[in-house]
């Protein structure tokens, strides 16, 4: 073989260079360390919950109400705000309140340089990182509005708040007057004139029954809940029924209460929390309601605090307004809400859940 044969064979066969590494093993491979990816900032946003108690006659003169105080007038009011806060980042909310056909009868926290307001209010509010109590609550007697009010014959429901506080919403901070201030929520009570157009109409019927229509296009969340209370009368005792509501353009017949008090807060409490809701709202409402409701001091009123009865008072015209003997309780679809009373948000919250129930007397027979 000659020597340029020999180079060639060198040169092109490594093999024949460096030896032949069949069956070695490959070198281990290095992998480069993961990218750290930074968690993803989901922005600010917030769910908005409201309770409140519409009371109308059957010839719907309509008065909302939140936390209750011993009525002695009663005017729309008192549905109660509570902010669920979610993402990260300052969040800043325009909240306004309208009444269409009706006026505001007191809010909290107000404004001191705010005046008596008319068929509108608003605050701007921050909302926190945690929950917490109120800063502050009227005197019955010594603040505004409840001066103001007191004066009038007419009731201050805020002073009845710290009663409807929770633990599970967020804090509200304002300032107003240059004061800084933390609430657990927010309040108004208005009245609002106009036929509201309910969407169950009640008939009496014979034998202690009644007949409900609806008349309304949303469904109702929840029961009916239909309540006889004696009010220590001998000859009536107190009993309560519980029934499925009636579809759009369908009518059903009520007969009279059999069933227990029991039965009755049970069914108002799972059509709460049906509609949307937490625990602690719901809670917060049977403390403010079951007594004047349902005439007994509940497991739920007991732990959270007071839960004073006995709604009557003014009328839209100067009368008197006694507690019902028979009535209609159900939770109003959330359309029938937003034409009583319209809450304006900017932002818009990411849920809105407006919960108030209609307590209607039934006509008599």
């Amino acid at each position: 073989m000659s020597l340029r044969r020999i180079a060639s064979l060198t040169l092109f066969s490594p093999w024949l260079a460096f030896g032949c590494t069949c069956g070695a093993t490959p070198p281990p491979v290095i992998e480069a360390p993961p990218i750290a990816v930074p968690p993803a900032v989901v922005p600010a946003t917030y769910d908005l919950h409201e309770w409140g108690l519409v009371r109308a006659t059957p010839q719907d003169h309509v008065m909302l109400s939140g936390p209750h105080a011993d009525v002695m007038g009663i005017g729309l009011g008192k549905p109660v705000l509570y902010f669920h806060r979610l993402g990260e980042g300052p969040l800043e909310v325009d909240v306004r309140v309208h009444i269409e056909g009706g006026h505001i009868v007191e809010h909290w926290p107000m404004d001191p340089n705010g005046g008596v307001p008319g068929s509108d209010i608003g605050w701007r509010v921050q909302l926190g990182d945690a929950t917490c109590a109120s800063n502050v609550y009227p005197n019955e007697y010594a603040d505004e509005p409840c001066r103001r009010l007191l004066s009038a014959g007419d009731i201050c429901e805020a002073a009845t708040l710290r009663n409807v506080e929770t633990t599970d919403s967020t804090c509200v901070h304002t300032n107003l007057a240059g004061v800084n201030a933390a609430w657990n929520h927010l309040f108004y009570r208005a009245e609002v004139t106009r036929d509201p157009q309910l969407p169950l109409v009640v008939e009496a019927g014979t034998q202690g029954a009644i007949r409900l229509s609806s008349r309304g296009l949303d469904p109702i969340a929840g029961s009916i809940v239909r309540v006889v209370r004696s009010h220590g009368s001998a000859t009536v005792q107190d009993a309560a029924l519980v029934v499925r509501a009636p579809q759009h353009g369908e009518s059903i017949e009520v007969p009279a209460p059999t069933g227990t008090m029991a039965d009755a807060m049970s069914a108002l409490d799972a059509s709460l929390r049906e509609a949307g809701l937490t625990e602690q709202e719901t809670a917060a409402f049977r403390r403010a309601w079951d007594e004047t409701l349902f005439g007994a001091q509940t497991a739920s009123a007991e732990a959270g605090g007071e839960g004073r009865g006995g709604l009557s008072g003014r009328s839209f015209g100067g009368g008197t307004i006694a507690r019902p003997t028979d009535s209609i309780l159900y939770v109003l679809p959330q359309a029938t809400a937003d034409a009583l009373a319209t809450l304006q948000l900017t932002p818009a919250p990411r849920e809105l859940r407006r919960v108030i129930v209609a307590w209607l007397d039934v006509p008599s027979q």
